[in-house]
């Protein structure tokens, strides 16, 4: 083997040993990105489902009964429920489906919320969703078990969802 032959060679070697720590590097970048796109995909999409959860409870709230408001606010936290569970979101409870009345005038809503009525027609009715939050942490390797980032302190461990809906009353 020449002298020639023999530097190419090693040359080679080295080229080769580089791409692969290159490569190495690029993969890791990429699963954190890929990381990072599924879970605020997760977060968004816990969000819309809510946020439809709550607009279909509005609905049903705002074509019902004035005589049985109370019992239509139950199914509406049923149906808030039942609608999370369905898509596979985390546990959540009627205690966390609030439904909310504006028991003013309907020609001049004061767009104050309190309980729902019998026999009294609300202007608007609303369904919020309180105390609901999402963990985006737990896609990501480079944040602790608090939340916090090592070079900072973000806190992405609990990310609170407060979606609401609010309708004007229709009977």
């Amino acid at each position: 083997m020449n002298k020639r032959n023999h530097q190419s060679t090693v040359s080679c070697r080295h080229q080769c040993g580089a791409a692969v720590v290159e490569l190495a590097i690029i993969i890791v970048v990429m699963m954190l990105i890929v990381a990072g796109v599924i879970g605020f995909g997760r977060f968004f999409w816990y969000a819309d489902t809510l946020t439809k959860a709550t607009r279909d409870a509005a609905r049903l709230m705002s074509e019902s009964v004035v005589t049985d408001l109370s019992g239509s606010a139950t199914s509406a936290k049923n149906m808030v429920v039942n609608a999370a569970a369905a898509s596979n979101l985390p546990a959540i409870t009627t205690d966390s489906v609030i439904i909310e009345c504006d028991n003013s005038s309907q020609s001049n809503p004061s767009y104050s919320f309190g309980s729902c009525i019998n026999n009294t027609a609300p202007a608007n009715v609303r369904v919020r969703i309180s105390g609901y939050s999402v963990n985006v942490a737990e896609w990501f390797p480079f944040l602790d078990a608090n939340g916090l980032m090592p070079i900072g302190t973000v806190s992405w461990s609990n990310i609170g969802l407060a979606p609401q809906t609010t309708m004007r009353y229709m009977k």
